[in-house]
């Protein structure tokens, strides 16, 4: 799933006054035997045209066996981002909160008052969270430790996780979109850069974060003074690749009126954006180096020269989850496979390794289907009873607090910041969501006003259900729950 912007939207006349209804009726603690679904989420439902068959519900305490509310559980449905879950709970059992990753540089050649005589080696450790701070925090260190200037070219070496055979187009045939990253061990800053349009008296300036030194941006934008009819409209780009690198050219009208734009777009694959970065910020850092990309293992005889570390795994999580990071999660997977089957990492080995584990936990998760561990899927599957077995095992987990701390915050940061603002539940709502075409799910757990504990699973998929409507049917549910 990508993430959204989240803004305001308008809110049904009908789901007003099912609200309404709902809030001068006194709350009733819930019992633990299953009921109707609440009279406002089904009058939401029916607004927007939403078949009951197309939805899948259960509600739970955590110190109860019987759920409160269940309505289709053991249907098996595509949860979208939710099933980060399950990566990062599994995640956090078989490699623990403390897990890191290594980057390993080394030297393939001669270090000589300052000048490396030869190649500089980068062996990438799978880190899910190398952003650009990192990477060059690295470089730092390397150029402390004495190497000043490259005279070699710079290898980099992938293969601790398996060679990818998707290419980024596939799932929605928009390669470029960020999300649509595909792993890679030696990923940095996912790949991604960052586009800043400002329109100016004359024309419209154009931004980069960050630098990347094979990637050209040609502005050839106009700034027009007709009325903003969308952030893309009128405007767009083309690509160009050749031996020198990637040129980006932007083209067409932008209205003024339409303000400041900010986008991220991955234009480079994984080795030539780590390549094009590296040039950058060594060039920045005062380092001379002109030579080329070579891909391939470590040569032999080379030398460690620093390990850079990174964050650890509950931090990872928490940015896999709040944020809902399909290439962090899908690092994540890749990892796990490296980490309990052995060089190299695939998607096959990571899912093997969760469902085993699920199984020898008895986490009772009969429906599901994994396909990457991000969610960005079309036949990944769970079921809603599947999901609150997760949530009972997070629950019961000696890693809790981690794992808690890594969901959303209903009104307070992550993919819920715009979520439930009226009600300000102060930490009460832990919840992860799911956003695809046709879909949207939740899963979490939500502490009522009165201070019962619940987890929550609901899943929709239905060709009427979008961003807005399925925003309407959770958090119509959420408020429910809170009350009670």
């Amino acid at each position: 799933m990508h993430a959204r912007p989240f803004q305001w939207q308008r809110v049904p006349i009908i789901w007003v006054f099912l609200l309404l209804i709902g809030l001068f009726q006194p709350a009733r603690p819930l019992q633990a035997t299953t009921t109707p679904l609440p009279t406002e989420v089904m009058g939401v439902l029916k607004h927007y045209g939403i078949p009951m068959n197309a939805v899948s519900l259960m509600l739970k305490r955590v110190d109860q066996s019987q759920p409160v509310v269940s309505l289709n559980p053991y249907v098996a449905r595509n949860p979208g981002s939710v099933i980060k879950l399950v990566t990062t709970l599994v995640a956090l059992e078989l490699l623990g909160p403390t897990h890191e990753w290594a980057t390993r540089y080394l030297i393939d050649g001669i270090l000589d008052q300052g000048e490396l005589k030869g190649n500089l080696v980068i062996q990438g450790g799978g880190d899910p969270y190398l952003v650009t701070e990192i990477f060059f925090q690295h470089l730092r260190a390397l150029r402390s430790r004495g190497i000043l200037n490259i005279s070699g070219d710079l290898i980099i070496d992938d293969s601790l996780f398996a060679p990818d055979q998707f290419d980024r187009g596939r799932f929605d045939d928009k390669p470029y979109r960020s999300y649509n990253v595909i792993p890679s061990a030696a990923m940095v800053n996912f790949s991604a850069t960052r586009f800043s349009l400002t329109p100016k008296e004359k024309g419209i300036s154009v931004a980069v974060e960050p630098e990347i030194s094979n990637l050209e941006i040609l502005n050839r934008i106009r700034v027009t003074e007709k009325k903003c009819r969308g952030d893309f409209a009128g405007w767009g780009y083309t690509i160009d690749q050749n031996a020198n690198g990637t040129r980006v050219s932007l083209r067409g009208n932008y209205p003024r009126n339409c303000g400041n734009l900010e986008f991220t777009r991955a234009f480079l694959s994984n080795l030539d954006y780590t390549y094009g970065l590296f040039r950058a910020g060594w060039k920045e850092l005062g380092g001379g180096f002109e030579g080329a990309l070579l891909h391939g293992p470590v040569p032999q005889g080379a030398q460690e020269f620093f390990e850079g570390g990174s964050k650890p795994l509950k931090e990872v999580i928490a940015g896999i989850n709040k944020f809902s990071n399909n290439t962090m999660a899908r690092q994540l997977l890749m990892t796990l496979g490296s980490e309990i089957y052995g060089k190299p990492g695939s998607p096959g080995k990571g899912i093997l390794g969760i469902e085993r584990w699920l199984q020898s936990e008895g986490v009772d998760m009969p429906t599901l289907v994994l396909e990457n561990g991000s969610g960005l899927s079309r036949i990944c599957r769970v079921s809603a009873s599947g999901l609150i077995h997760l949530l009972e095992k997070g629950w019961q987990s000696s890693y809790r607090p981690e794992f808690l701390s890594s969901l959303p915050i209903a009104s307070t940061d992550g993919t819920m910041e715009n979520r439930l603002e009226k009600e300000k539940p102060a930490g009460r709502v832990r919840i992860k969501t799911g956003l695809l075409d046709h879909v949207r799910s939740m899963a979490g757990y939500v502490t009522s006003e009165e201070g019962n504990r619940y987890m929550v699973a609901l899943l929709v998929n239905h060709p009427l259900v979008d961003y807005e409507s399925g925003n309407q049917v959770q958090d119509t549910l959420l408020r429910w729950i809170l009350r009670h």
